[in-house]
């Protein structure tokens, strides 16, 4: 180790940084119900992940940044996390392209393929995303060709070419 490194363990220097002991938790920075609101947000991405998985298994979709997803929570407390959150922080959180929360089961067109599965307090409806997909950033968006000089990006993206 190097020398503005080296602490004193038992008296001892340690072999490696490895061999130090851990820090002390501060017990005034603990947010039990932050922690709690994580957990469910865990929960939820691990139905969203059970949903996903049928339609990729079956080749309906590749990558999750293919899907959409329709959540309809199934616990109140669920709702109250879930909207605490943006519709785009969602999306980054679950790694699909479209999320939507609802308050019953959607009524998708029934030529479109669709899955579901429940658990973490909610019911999650998965099927394949339907706008075209971004070629820099792979995500199925509705601005997607709209952009001038720059037809296979979506808006998010034709924003950060445009100022590099």
């Amino acid at each position: 180790l190097p020398e503005a490194q080296r602490t004193l363990v038992d008296g001892k220097v340690p072999v490696s940084a490895t061999m130090l002991p851990w820090p002390q938790v501060c017990q005034n920075a603990l947010n039990y119900e932050l922690a709690a609101q994580f957990e469910t947000l865990l929960a939820v991405k691990e139905t969203v992940n059970q949903a996903l998985e049928v339609p990729r298994s079956e080749g309906h979709i590749g990558k999750s940044l293919e899907a959409q997803v329709f959540i309809q929570p199934t616990e109140e407390a669920t709702r109250a996390v879930l909207s605490r959150l943006t519709v785009a922080e969602q999306e980054v959180l679950f790694n699909v392209s479209t999320v939507n929360l609802v308050d019953a089961a959607p009524s998708l067109d029934v030529n479109q393929w669709h899955t579901q599965a429940a658990g973490g307090g909610a019911t999650v409806y998965a099927a394949p995303a339907v706008q075209a997909k971004c070629v820099r950033c792979w995500k199925a968006e509705p601005t997607v060709g709209q952009m001038p000089g720059h037809s296979q990006i979506c808006e998010r993206c034709y924003q950060a070419v445009k100022t590099s």
